[in-house]
């Protein structure tokens, strides 16, 4: 709050004709404050004026179970929890003054058929039942981000939030935060299995009502909407929720931890078979299949067995427990993504930095060597990211 206050007072000093109104009223609200209070129920009571806010929906309230401990033991109740409904952000997006917005969605001009285009030769994409008998360029694709967050005294928290991918496609310098919206937040001290179930229930029922385009009418519980039960969504139920667009989930992205959290697979990193997409293992028992050894995670190449056992939707069903999100249309295994920010900055960097100070010591010419070979690695030609590769050519 402080340092917004200073960036205001230097808006101040600006001649009033170049300062939008609506700054002006604020930095005329935070003055007025008095107390310690005081500037953050003026920030929020502009905020509550601006007419931006009708760009997004109304929060969906949810009744979740909480559990904690006290003298007594282990006591249940029950709290409230708000959700952010994906279809009514594109509803409400649509139905929005600004054109800008709907940008936000659609990428622009063409952006969604060539986004697209890029996916119509996988198997997904034409098994998926919306894709298949839908234009490209009236669907829009979500991606749902999950991980966990830290606040003050080790506080922390689950976060669920809408990614937007066409956008970064279409527009790759386009910030983080210019593409995501944030859908669902919980602390981690209340949040259990069965208070994120009911949260996936609502989404998941969400992601079903942007694959048909119109907005459902009764709750994710089959409790229709009526005059007393949510008024304002028994008057849209059954309308168009964006003309012709649909929407259709295009991928769950997260760490391992919050894979884990939310799927529970049975082969997972830590265990024996540590691959949820096929059955590489990562260790073999004296007494176990001498075959196993051929399925090794360490078995690189094309010619890997494990590569041979990729599993199939089916399969997934039958070795790991059911979750809301697997009744989304068009769900698939394969649409489970890691983060890439995990895996590359905060795993591979640290040993690639390690090992080059290593080297350095040892040999510069070998140390040029191994840089050529990570940026190769890295390059977007070879399927991965550009940025560390440049990094390592640049440190060289």
């Amino acid at each position: 709050m402080k340092r917004l206050q200073s960036l205001l007072r230097r808006l101040e000093r600006f001649p009033h004709t170049l300062v939008p109104k609506s700054i002006l009223r604020l930095i005329e609200s935070l003055n007025g404050a008095s107390s310690s209070w005081g500037p953050g129920r003026a920030l929020e009571n502009w905020v509550h004026g601006q007419p931006w806010r009708k760009a997004l929906p109304l929060p969906f309230q949810i009744e979740v179970p909480i559990f904690y401990e006290d003298a007594r033991g282990q006591q249940r109740t029950s709290g409230m929890h708000y959700v952010l409904l994906p279809h009514e952000i594109l509803g409400t997006f649509y139905q929005f003054e600004a054109a800008d917005l709907m940008m936000k969605l659609t990428g622009g001009p063409g952006a969604l058929a060539e986004f697209w285009s890029h996916e119509q030769t996988t198997e997904w994409f034409r098994n998926h039942p919306i894709l298949r008998v839908t234009d490209p360029n009236f669907v829009i694709p979500f991606r749902l981000f999950g991980d966990g967050a830290e606040s003050s005294r080790k506080q922390k928290f689950e976060i669920l939030t809408l990614v937007l991918p066409v956008v970064s496609h279409a527009n790759r310098s386009s910030a983080t935060m210019d593409t995501r919206i944030l859908i669902s937040c919980m602390s981690g001290t209340y949040c259990n299995h069965y208070s994120r179930t009911r949260i996936l229930e609502t989404i998941a029922w969400s992601f079903e009502a942007l694959s048909t385009g119109k907005y459902p009418r009764c709750d994710p519980w089959g409790r229709p909407f009526t005059a007393q039960y949510h008024p304002h969504r028994m008057r849209l139920a059954g309308k168009r929720i964006a003309g012709n667009y649909v929407g259709v989930l295009e991928a769950f992205q997260g760490d391992q931890d919050f894979i884990r959290i939310l799927f529970s697979p049975s082969r997972f990193f830590s265990r024996q078979f540590c691959c949820y997409y096929c059955r590489a293992c990562q260790w073999v028992y004296q007494d176990d299949n001498p075959q196993l050894n051929d399925y090794l995670y360490t078995n690189f190449g094309p010619a890997a067995a494990h590569r041979n056992t990729l599993v199939t939707i089916s399969e997934w069903a039958d070795v790991n427990p059911e979750t809301p999100l697997m009744r989304i249309p068009g769900w698939s295994p394969w649409r489970i993504l890691p983060d890439i920010m995990h895996i590359c900055y905060l795993a591979c960097t640290v040993d690639v930095i390690t090992s080059f100070e290593l080297v350095r010591r040892w040999d510069w010419r070998r140390l040029k060597w191994c840089a050529y070979v990570v940026a190769e690695f890295f390059h977007p030609q070879n399927g991965h990211i550009l940025s560390l590769g440049t990094w390592c050519t640049g440190l060289v």
